[in-house]
């Protein structure tokens, strides 16, 4: 495996390691002990809150079609961890309050995180991982990516109940920082695959020249104008120049 085709599995294996640490895991496993333990409502509150909770998480889900596509993958991913940012630091304001105003303002965030969660890193993890994934090692490169994110999922999963019996709300404040970690490194490092096809992506990656997030975004320019793309790159197999025209067409 290349130098390239090592970052972009890297890449892969990194965006689904932050729907892990972004909270989403603890958050749907530990619904019931989150609305009573943190939030302070009562047992049967929680439990129905709780089932509510997923019944909505189902609504929302449809929310991703549009997102994905409308708005592109980049925007999504940047978007939706900006609002989940939000929603835990919130969250975790209302928890140290602690009043029943601010137990309802919690409950809401938790609704909400659920929405801006489904709107982006849920399903667009499962998009972007095998679109920037070289051809020859796609297979394997998602397989060692999904390792990556039940990895952390069971990490994260274990840590968060023993976190919120020791720190209480500050857990919230931890999720809030990694939501926003994510933003930068979404904007430096994911090119934008909306629209091109798997020959333009793999372009974006073997241009030397420029970023793959650049490439991508000339790319999508181009795309839009109805231009031809000529990119010269080396191939890394045979070390040889070659030429390879993609012929972009504009989109109705």
């Amino acid at each position: 495996m290349t130098m390239r085709s090592r970052r972009r599995v890297a890449l892969a294996c990194i965006l689904n390691a932050c729907q892990a640490w972004s909270g989403s895991t603890p958050i749907s496993y530990y619904t019931t002990y989150i609305f009573e333990n943190s939030v302070g409502l009562s047992y049967h509150t929680s439990l129905l809150l709780s089932g509510i909770l997923q019944v909505w998480f189902l609504i929302a889900s449809f929310g991703t079609w549009y997102t994905i596509e409308k708005l592109g993958r980049r925007i999504s991913f940047m978007i939706t961890a900006v609002g989940m940012t939000c929603c835990t630091a919130v969250l975790a304001a209302m928890i140290a309050i602690d009043t029943k105003t601010s137990g309802i303002v919690g409950s809401a965030m938790i609704f909400l995180y659920q929405a801006f969660y489904t709107w982006g890193f849920m399903g667009g993890i499962w998009v972007y991982g095998p679109e920037i994934m070289p051809l020859t090692h796609r297979a394997k490169g998602e397989g060692l990516a999904t390792a990556c994110l039940w990895l952390s999922a069971f990490v994260v999963t274990e840590i968060v109940p023993e976190a919120i019996t020791n720190i209480g709300w500050r857990v919230y404040i931890i999720f809030a920082c990694f939501n926003l970690a994510f933003v930068p490194f979404v904007y430096f490092f994911l090119p934008e695959t909306a629209g091109l096809t798997l020959e333009s992506i793999d372009l974006c990656f073997m241009d030397r020249s420029t970023t793959p997030v650049k490439k991508a975004n000339e790319m999508r320019k181009q795309l839009r104008s109805g231009v031809a793309a000529v990119l010269e790159h080396e191939i890394e197999a045979g070390k040889e120049k070659d030429v390879v025209h993609v012929e972009c067409s504009a989109k109705d």
